[in-house]
C-alpha cells in the first residue's frame, strides 16, 4: 500500500493529481491510499500521527509555504523517509528545495505524462511490486500482475484468463473474481466476460475491442451501465481539459 498526500491550495490541481494517481495505480497494479489537503498546516497536523510514503507538495501556498512545510518535515520532525515531490510554476525553486532532499520536481502546468514519470520513478525507488491475481491449477499456484490481465472468460465452472498473449484455464466463477478485483474497476460486460478497463481499445454500444484486438459482446442488460462508465470517463477528461485549458 502506497500512502500518498497531495497538498495544494488550488482545488483543481489537487483534483487533477488525485485522478491521475488513481488511474496510474490501476495501470501499474499498485494499491494506494490518497489524502488530499489544501494547506501545509493540515499536512503537518496529520503527519504528527501518520506516515506518508510520498507527499506531492505545492511550493507557493498561503501561510505555510512548501519550503516551510519541508523544513518542519525534515528538521523539526526528523523525517527523512517520506519522499517529497514538489509542484511549482517557478523552476527557480528547484535550487531552494535542494536542502530538503527532494525526490522529484513537477513544473506547472501539469500533465499526466509528467505525473506518470514521477510515479514510475517512485515505484522503482520504493521497490514496490504490482498487485497480482492468484489462481490455482491442480496443485500449482500462479500469480499474474493485475495490470497484465486483459479479461476473463467463463464457461460453466471453467474460467480462462487472458494476459500477455497467454491464456490459462482454471476452475472458479467470475462473480468471485469480480469481488477479488473490485478495487481495480473490472467490468462485467456479459455473464461470460469480465474485462480490465485499462485494456479497452475501442468501445461501442454493443461491443468492446480489447488491446489484443479481440472484440467481445456487451450483453443487452449491461449496455446502459457500460455506456454510463464511458460517459464518466469522457466527462473526467473534459473536466481536466477545462481546468488546464487544453
Amino acid at each position: 500500500m502506497l500512502k500518498i498526500a497531495i497538498v495544494d491550495d488550488e482545488n483543481n490541481i489537487c483534483a487533477f493529481v488525485e485522478k491521475s494517481l488513481l488511474k496510474l495505480s490501476k495501470k501499474y497494479g499498485i494499491s494506494t491510499d490518497i489524502d488530499v489537503l489544501y494547506s501545509g498546516e493540515a499536512l503537518i497536523q496529520l503527519m504528527e500521527d501518520s506516515f506518508y510514503d510520498v507527499v506531492f507538495l505545492d511550493i507557493k501556498m498561503e501561510k505555510l509555504s512548501g519550503i516551510d512545510v519541508s523544513r518542519q518535515i525534515r528538521n523539526t520532525m526528523g523525517n527523512e523517509a517520506t519522499q517529497i515531490i514538489y509542484i511549482s510554476g517557478n523552476t527557480e525553486y528547484a535550487i531552494e528545495v535542494f536542502d530538503f532532499d527532494p525526490f522529484h520536481f513537477l513544473p506547472k502546468p501539469l500533465d499526466e505524462e509528467k505525473i506518470e514519470k514521477a510515479f514510475v520513478k517512485l515505484i522503482r525507488k520504493l521497490n514496490l511490486k504490482a498487485e497480482a491475481f492468484t489462481y490455482k491449477v491442480g496443485h500449482d499456484i500462479f500469480k499474474v500482475p493485475i495490470k497484465d490481465i486483459l479479461y476473463f472468460e467463463s464457461h460453466k465452472r471453467e474460467v480462462t484468463i487472458y494476459y500477455n498473449k497467454k491464456t490459462e484455464k482454471f476452475y472458479g466463477t467470475l462473480e468471485n473474481i469480480y469481488l477479488q478485483l473490485s478495487k481495480f474497476d473490472f467490468l462485467f460486460i456479459h455473464k461470460s466476460y469480465l474485462i480490465n478497463p485499462i485494456h479497452i481499445r475501442r468501445c461501442t454500444y454493443e461491443s468492446v475491442e480489447m488491446s489484443n484486438h479481440i472484440v467481445l459482446p456487451i450483453s443487452q442488460s449491461k449496455r446502459k451501465e457500460i455506456r454510463e462508465k464511458q460517459l464518466e470517463l469522457v466527462n473526467n477528461e473534459e473536466e481536466k481539459n477545462e481546468y488546464f485549458n487544453i
